[in-house]
């Protein structure tokens, strides 16, 4: 909650009191990266690029992930590399307007529609454990299962950019859409004599690779523009 009235403090646009916005000394295309994806050992960097009146752009980014650990009793996380295209409509274009002071700043807002998929693979932990007769007590056993997983997904955010400094862009959004998943799981190890069929949870949280249903995509980019 706290990250989505974060984002929205950005999407409360400015004011304009110009009526012809200046974009003819904006360059066209914005390299950037998502901080926030750090969070879950990923780096997603990707460029916009914007069409002559800076009304429309196309997106492309690329997400690689490096969070599978290399513990072999405890395995636990994921690799994995993914992409994003996004196609931006400026609801007001990206241009240089000036506010009640006449002071003159860079901002637009835009909304876009976004297609996504990624690929992941990773070793999972579970313990089972299960009643002995033999010593009258529980015994815990690990049960280990590698993972390959598959995910895409679709869907709308409304954003807003501003310009600091003449070069750095910040991009704030908010939106939602909707994830589907495919996962192949294989368990190795050795198995239990009092090994029984296994059940796995459906419960996933959003930022799992395994999600399905409706996704909700808030963020932060950081941009240069080239």
């Amino acid at each position: 909650m706290r990250t989505c009235l974060f984002v929205l403090s950005f999407l409360t646009p400015c004011i304009s009191f110009s009526q012809n916005p200046d974009h003819s000394a904006f360059k066209r295309n914005i390299l950037k990266i998502a901080p926030q994806q750090f969070a879950v050992n990923s780096l997603k960097i990707g460029v916009e690029r914007f069409n002559t009146s800076l009304s429309k752009s196309y997106s492309l980014y690329v997400t690689v992930r490096k969070d599978k650990g290399n513990q072999i009793q405890f395995p636990t996380g994921f690799d994995g590399l993914g992409g994003e295209f996004q196609y931006r409509a400026y609801l007001k274009p990206l241009a240089t307007y000036l506010n009640r002071e006449g002071k003159p700043y860079t901002q637009g807002v835009y909304l876009s529609g976004y297609v996504q998929g990624n690929s992941f693979s990773g070793d999972q932990f579970y313990p089972y454990s299960h009643f002995d007769q033999n010593t009258g007590s529980y015994i815990v056993e690990p049960f280990n299962r590698h993972l390959s997983i598959g995910n895409w997904g679709a869907g709308f955010t409304i954003g807003f950019q501003r310009v600091l400094w003449e070069i750095i862009i910040l991009d704030a959004y908010i939106g939602g859409g909707m994830q589907w998943s495919d996962v192949i799981g294989q368990t190795y190890g050795p198995p239990s004599t009092y090994y029984p069929e296994y059940f796995f949870s459906p419960n996933y949280n959003f930022t799992d690779p395994e999600f399905n249903g409706i996704l909700p995509k808030a963020g932060i980019h950081i941009g240069i523009a080239l």
